[in-house]
């Protein structure tokens, strides 16, 4: 077998690991890539994979085998090894990727809430749409997260509604607020790509007690059941409910 075609089969085989991270350990970094749509980081997985693949690619130029199914296995090892020991650890996307405050626009509409206009988006202050940074701002948080082992983002937001007018999200937010008994209420900036402000219970913090927060809330009977968890990492507060 020539160098080219041992080439060839490392390059499948570093595909083969690929395919294997997108459906194991990179199954939620793949998630949030969608849930996201960041343009750095996207790219920064895309290197990462790419790089991937060619040390396959390289490890079959070395290797000494001659039947394919044992090169494919040798040139796997070396590339295998390498995401391993680089994989940071990962935590979900947010589980309710398709709410409509969470779910990116398609071909301007999102099903069932109608048209998502983009000139009413563009009518939204720059201060009321979550800030996800440069590409290269990106690009360099994907690295610094993939590299040192960091989680992406640790903290869950608890979403009880959303509203597609800033100033209807504060009037919900308003009247939740008058009927919590323990919890401020407020208002999240809105993703860039969706048109929907979320109304949380307070700030976004750690997975369990968001989700202690999500249960207690549901049970007090002023938050809807549909009441979810979202961890999207660029979402702040721009609104605050006025106290009781």
């Amino acid at each position: 077998m020539t160098i080219f075609h041992r080439f060839l089969w490392g390059l499948l085989a570093g595909l083969a690991v690929i395919c294997v991270k997108f459906v194991g350990p990179d199954n939620a970094v793949v998630k949030a890539l969608v849930l996201t749509a960041n343009q750095g980081e996207i790219v920064f997985y895309a290197l990462v994979s790419f790089v991937t693949i060619m040390l396959g690619g390289i490890s079959g130029v070395f290797a000494k085998e001659v039947e394919p199914g044992r090169i494919l296995v040798f040139c796997a090892a070396f590339p295998a090894l390498v995401s391993t020991a680089s994989a940071p650890e990962r935590i979900p996307a947010s589980t309710a990727i398709d709410v409509r405050a969470e779910r990116p626009a398609t071909g301007g509409t999102t099903s069932g809430f109608g048209i998502i206009s983009s000139a009413y988006a563009a009518n939204d202050p720059p201060g009321l749409i979550c800030n996800e940074g440069s590409f290269v701002q990106q690009f360099n948080a994907a690295a610094k997260s993939y590299f040192n082992n960091e989680l992406q983002n640790p903290t869950y937001a608890v979403i009880v509604g959303s509203e597609r007018s800033f100033d209807l999200a504060k009037l919900r937010a308003d009247d939740f607020a008058r009927r919590s008994t323990k919890y401020r209420i407020t208002v999240g900036c809105r993703k860039p790509d969706v048109a929907y402000f979320p109304i949380m219970v307070g700030e976004p913090v750690d997975l369990q007690t968001a989700a202690d927060i999500k249960g207690e809330v549901i049970g007090q009977g002023w938050a809807p059941s549909d009441t979810y968890l979202s961890n999207y990492a660029y979402r702040t507060v721009i609104y605050r409910a006025a106290a009781r």
